[in-house]
C-alpha cells in the first residue's frame, strides 16, 4: 500500500456538500475522491507546464519565443477559464 500523508486545507463549502454528495452516490471515501482530483488535475497542469516549455523558443526562424510574462499571463489564463491543455 503506497504511503500516505495527512493533508489539511480550506475548502468552500459548497464544494464539500458537492464532494460529500459524489462520495456518497459512488460509495467511495471523501479522501479517496480528493486524491483522485487532486492527481488528476496535477497531471493536467504538468501538461500545461510541459507545453508551454515546449512553445517557448520554438517557432519559425527569426521569430522571437515568447516572454516569461506571455507564458506565465497564458497559464493564469488557462486556469482561470479551467482549460487544462488536455
Amino acid at each position: 500500500m503506497p504511503m500516505t500523508r495527512t493533508l489539511t486545507t480550506e475548502i468552500h463549502v459548497e464544494l464539500d456538500r458537492e464532494l460529500s454528495r459524489l462520495a456518497k452516490a459512488t460509495l467511495r471515501p471523501n479522501a479517496w475522491l480528493v486524491n483522485l482530483a487532486l492527481q488528476s488535475f496535477i497531471e493536467s497542469e504538468w501538461k500545461l507546464v510541459e507545453t508551454l516549455k515546449t512553445s517557448i523558443g520554438t517557432g519559425p526562424a527569426g521569430s522571437r519565443a515568447p516572454s516569461a510574462a506571455t507564458s506565465a499571463a497564458a497559464l493564469a489564463s488557462n486556469r482561470s477559464t479551467g482549460r487544462n491543455g488536455s
